[in-house]
């Protein structure tokens, strides 16, 4: 199997992961982390795999919040949204990282 040219059939452990940052996921049913806030979700796959400042990562987050439509969500929690907000929120965490592939489960929704 290919991903931009490259073979990853016969990798793993941090090449593998490598690869992994230039996908995004966006689930179903949106996924988001029920005990942490909208932002804090988008902002998640930023903390983890980069060496931004919190300030970085805040700024980076409330713009991808911006571009679904949820700016002013921010510090709310996933429970307090709508499912259609939800999926947004997702979506702005699946895009969190600006990755070249985005993986869809339910693409028609």
């Amino acid at each position: 199997m290919y991903v931009e040219d490259r073979d990853i059939t016969g990798l793993a452990g941090r090449e593998l992961a490598s690869v992994r940052k230039h996908m995004g996921f966006l689930f179903q049913n949106a996924a988001l982390f029920d005990s942490m806030s909208v932002g804090d979700n988008v902002a998640f796959p930023m903390r983890r795999h980069t060496d931004w400042s919190d300030s970085e990562i805040r700024a980076r987050a409330t713009r991808k919040l911006a571009d679904v439509g949820l700016e002013q969500e921010f510090d709310k929690m996933p429970a307090d949204l709508s499912g259609g907000m939800k999926k947004r929120a997702g979506l702005a965490r699946a895009m969190a990282l600006d990755p070249s592939i985005l993986l869809v489960d339910e693409p028609s929704a």
